[in-house]
């Protein structure tokens, strides 16, 4: 499903857009009142990025040997 967020198609740079949670949900918005629970969103969406940005690793041009090959 595609949405056109202003936020997003004005953008000049790239940009994600996260929803966390609903303030109308009385249990999500306790949980946002929490600092300590943005914070550990705060680290997952860092996190979710780096990993996203990070190239994965050349696999090797040969595979190893292994002791039963020779």
């Amino acid at each position: 499903r595609h949405a056109r967020f202003d936020v997003l198609q004005a953008a000049i740079c790239p940009a994600v857009l996260v929803e966390c949670g609903f303030v109308s949900n009385p249990d999500e918005e306790h949980n946002l009142a929490s600092k300590q629970y943005r914070q550990t969103i705060a680290k997952s969406i860092a996190k979710g990025i780096t990993t996203f940005l990070t190239p994965a690793p050349a696999a090797p041009a040969t595979p190893p040997a292994t002791p039963n090959q020779r």
